[in-house]
């Protein structure tokens, strides 16, 4: 009889499989790359000012589709020429590196905790992608303390080399309501969007959720509604807090809501190859 596979194994090839089928690609439904824009825009109106912008993404719940709109979100911000980097902070679930199908073993749990190979030493190395002015940090090994590697003062010195060479530092991070490790980052960015899946997380949890973070001092910038269904809208009345109404790309599946707006998307595919691009931690310069 032949071994039966690890449940968890297929669960995570089912999830990397689905997400890199719905990144953003030319072959999008114009509605979709139309509401991605559309986000985007309300992203750059939320972060005004010089300088890097960093956003972390996060929900109340697993399974909100974070990861996959963060990643999309990164495309299209990338589309209009700004220079975009994800760093991939789940070090508990890290997604990017399959989702973009990275060669490279170390990421941020090597850098750390101070385990770079000796031939890296002071460099932070991203990973190209094939998608143009998009670059990945990917989390690398996962690490026996995750909560402890994220509060160390190597975090801000990582973002601080990185900062000058992005326009937008995109980080994605565990779901709030899981761990803690999200709220290690507050101090590192500007603000918080939290992803938050219509039918399946309650209001309960996402007011929750909103409760920690700005019991923490973090600054939520907005909410992207993923999974929304407008023939349901009516069972979403709970929602309202998002906004009531929504806009006629809203067959397509998938709602954003940041701060006043609302707009609707679909996915579609791709993959994508990469290649290393080092950052000097002594001097900031590019490699």
């Amino acid at each position: 009889m032949g071994k039966k596979k690890n449940k968890s194994a297929v669960s995570a090839a089912s999830v990397y499989e689905r997400i890199i089928r719905l990144l953003m690609t030319e072959e999008t439904p114009f509605a979709a790359k139309e509401a991605y824009k559309s986000a985007r825009t309300h992203i750059m109106y939320l972060s005004p000012g010089e300088g890097c912008k960093k956003i972390a993404f996060t929900s109340a719940l697993e399974h909100e589709g974070k990861s996959l709109t963060c990643i999309n979100l990164a495309i299209s911000m990338a589309q209009t020429g700004k220079r975009v980097l994800i760093i991939d902070a789940d070090l508990r679930r890290p997604m990017l590196k399959n989702v973009f199908g990275l060669r490279e073993r170390q990421g941020l749990s090597e850098q750390l905790a101070g385990l770079s190979v000796p031939e890296n030493e002071g460099q932070i190395f991203a990973c190209k992608t094939k998608y143009e002015n998009l670059a990945v940090l990917p989390s690398g090994n996962i690490p026996p303390n995750p909560a402890e590697l994220l509060s160390s003062a190597r975090l801000h010195g990582i973002i601080e080399v990185l900062e000058p060479h992005f326009d937008y530092i995109f980080i994605d991070t565990p779901p709030i309501g899981a761990v803690t490790d999200t709220a290690l980052l507050i101090p590192e960015v500007q603000g918080h969007i939290f992803v938050v899946r219509a039918g399946d997380t309650s209001i309960e949890d996402v007011r929750r959720a909103v409760f920690t973070m700005n019991q923490l001092g973090a600054n939520v910038l907005g909410f992207i509604l993923n999974d929304y269904d407008p023939k349901k809208s009516r069972s979403y009345g709970a929602y309202g807090s998002y906004g009531q109404r929504y806009g006629k790309y809203g067959q397509y599946g998938y709602a954003y809501r940041m701060k006043t707006e609302e707009t609707h998307v679909s996915l579609a595919s791709a993959s994508g190859g990469s290649e290393k691009i080092g950052f000097s931690a002594r001097s900031g310069s590019r490699g």
